[in-house]
C-alpha cells in the first residue's frame, strides 16, 4: 500500500532520499509529506467524481484527470484503480457503487472509450479510424468469447 510505505519511511526520518528519477533531496520529510498530500488529494478526487455519479474506470479518469493530457489517461488509470480498491477496503465508497461493474469495465470498456476521447482530442481522421477499427475488433472478440463459453444474447 502506498500510503503505508509512505509512512514507513516517514518513520525512519532519513535524512537524505535518493529517488530512481531525479535528485537526490536532502529534505525527505518535506518531499514525503508532498507525495501524501498529492496522493490525498487526488483520492479524494476521485471519491467526489464516483459521488457524483461516475460509475466505470472512464468515468472516473475522465473527470478526475480532466486537466491531464489525455494520453497520460492511460498510465492513470492504473492508479484510479488503486484508488478505488482503496476506498473499498475502507469502506468509503457509496452504497450506490457497484464494483462488480467498475471492475467490468477496467478492461476493453476503457481502452475503447479512452480511445474515442483521444481522437476527438486530436481530431485527427486516422486515429478516428483506428479507433472504430479498435472497437469493432474489440466487439468481435467479445462476442466470439462469449458464444465459445456458451453466452449467446
Amino acid at each position: 500500500d502506498y500510503f503505508q510505505t509512505t509512512y514507513k519511511f516517514l518513520e525512519m526520518s532519513p535524512h537524505v532520499l535518493i529517488p530512481m528519477h531525479g535528485r537526490i533531496n536532502l529534505w525527505p520529510k518535506h518531499m514525503l509529506c508532498g507525495y501524501l498530500k498529492n496522493r490525498k488529494a487526488r483520492e479524494a478526487s476521485i471519491l467526489q467524481s464516483i459521488e457524483n455519479g461516475a460509475q466505470t474506470l472512464f468515468d472516473i479518469v475522465s473527470k478526475t484527470y480532466c486537466d491531464v493530457d489525455r494520453k497520460l489517461w492511460i498510465p492513470a488509470s492504473f492508479n484510479v484503480r488503486l484508488h478505488v480498491d482503496h476506498l473499498n477496503s475502507q469502506h468509503k465508497l457509496p452504497k450506490d457503487f457497484s464494483t462488480e461493474k467498475f471492475e467490468s469495465s477496467c478492461g476493453t470498456h476503457f481502452i475503447f472509450w479512452w480511445g474515442v476521447a483521444y481522437a476527438q482530442a486530436r481530431s485527427s481522421p486516422a486515429l478516428i479510424i483506428a479507433a472504430s477499427a479498435l472497437a469493432a475488433g474489440g466487439l468481435a472478440i467479445a462476442y466470439a468469447l462469449r458464444r465459445k463459453n456458451g453466452n449467446q444474447p
